[in-house]
C-alpha cells in the first residue's frame, strides 16, 4: 500500500527547503501509519490546467525523520527519505497530466470535489490502483529528489 498526497505548496516548500516531511491531519496520519506504506506519491495542480493533477514525486515513506528537520514538536507530519525519492521531471506535459488526472479522478472523485482540502488530500493507494498507475510511469523521466536548479547560462 502506498499513499496519495496532494502537495498544495510543492514549489514554495521546495524553495523554502522544507524537505523530509509533509504536513497532514492527525486522523489521516494515524490511518495511513497503521498500514505501513512504502511510498508517498506526491501530486499537485499544474499551473495552467485547472481541475487537473500533475504527478510530482515518489517519496520513500519513513516512520521518523531521516535527518534533523525544522518542524515544531507535535506537528502532525508524514516523513520521507529524500535520498531514496525521485521526481518525475516531464510529468507536466499535457498528455501526462491528462492521463494522471483521469486515473486519479476515477478512484477519488470526491477528493476532486473537495479540491483536495484537508483529509481529501491524503488517501491510501491500494494494489488495484497501483497496478493501473505504475506501468504508465515507464514513459516518465525520473530524476533524484529534490529537483536541482537548472544550470545558469554563461
Amino acid at each position: 500500500m502506498d499513499i496519495f498526497y496532494f502537495w498544495r505548496d510543492y514549489d514554495a516548500d521546495l524553495k523554502a527547503g522544507r524537505i523530509g516531511w509533509l504536513q497532514s491531519s492527525r486522523k489521516k496520519l494515524d490511518e495511513v501509519r497503521e498500514r505501513h506504506p512504502d511510498w508517498i506519491w506526491a501530486f499537485s495542480r499544474p499551473k495552467d490546467l485547472k481541475g487537473s493533477l500533475q504527478l510530482r514525486a515518489r517519496l520513500r515513506w519513513t516512520d521518523a525523520p531521516t535527518s534533523k528537520l525544522p518542524i515544531e514538536k507535535g506537528t502532525p507530519a508524514i516523513f520521507y527519505d529524500p535520498t531514496e525519492s525521485v521526481i518525475y521531471s516531464n510529468a507536466g506535459e499535457e498528455a501526462k497530466v491528462a492521463e494522471v488526472t483521469s486515473i486519479i479522478r476515477s478512484k477519488y472523485p470526491n477528493a476532486f470535489l473537495a479540491n483536495f482540502r484537508g483529509d481529501a488530500g491524503v488517501h491510501p493507494m491500494e494494489a488495484d490502483l497501483l497496478a493501473q498507475f505504475v506501468p504508465k510511469l515507464a514513459a516518465y523521466a525520473v530524476e533524484p529528489f529534490p529537483p536541482r536548479p537548472a544550470p545558469k547560462a554563461p
